[in-house]
């Protein structure tokens, strides 16, 4: 570890956690330097599949001072469980990331909470975003509000449930 500065153990860092956020955690827990070092990379990449590790991020993120949380790729799925409580987390950690957030994804299932989190994403301001893909249900044949660029590459995948 002395061989090399820190500056390009840091680098090394940014370039590993690129995944869930698996390899961050893995990296500070192996010392207390390299906690130290991975720390601003610990939230870079998020992936979050379940209403209470949304809550749980929420929380957390909260928590956490502004610099320590550069959330550049973010994945979220929810469960359709608890909505009230996923629609609340999901705007905090929506408002938290948005600022250098690069690539989002948003799979929602229920019918119920889809059409809200969806409208929540067009109406939110993303300076830094290149690629949002959205799954779920959305009735209103609107189109994305002028806070995203038009170089934001945007894949939809929007079911549209009708009674049968």
């Amino acid at each position: 570890m002395d061989i090399l500065p820190a500056e390009l153990h840091s680098h090394i860092c940014s370039l590993a956690c690129t995944d869930d956020g698996y390899t961050a955690q893995s990296l500070s827990l192996l010392s207390r330097y390299f906690f130290q070092i991975s720390l601003p990379f610990r939230y870079q990449s998020i992936c979050v599949t379940k209403v209470p590790q949304i809550q749980s991020l929420s929380t957390r993120l909260q928590a956490t001072p502004s610099h320590l949380r550069r959330i550049h790729h973010l994945f979220i799925s929810d469960d359709g469980c608890d909505l009230q409580a996923l629609v609340n987390s999901f705007m905090t950690i929506l408002t938290l990331a948005a600022p250098t957030l690069e690539t989002l994804t948003l799979i929602t299932t229920s019918s119920l909470t889809s059409a809200s989190l969806i409208a929540r994403i067009f109406r939110a301001c993303f300076p830094h975003l290149h690629e949002l893909t959205v799954f779920g249900h959305y009735p209103f044949p609107s189109t994305p509000s002028h806070s995203l660029h038009s170089s934001v590459f945007i894949y939809w995948a929007i079911v549209i449930l009708m009674d049968c």
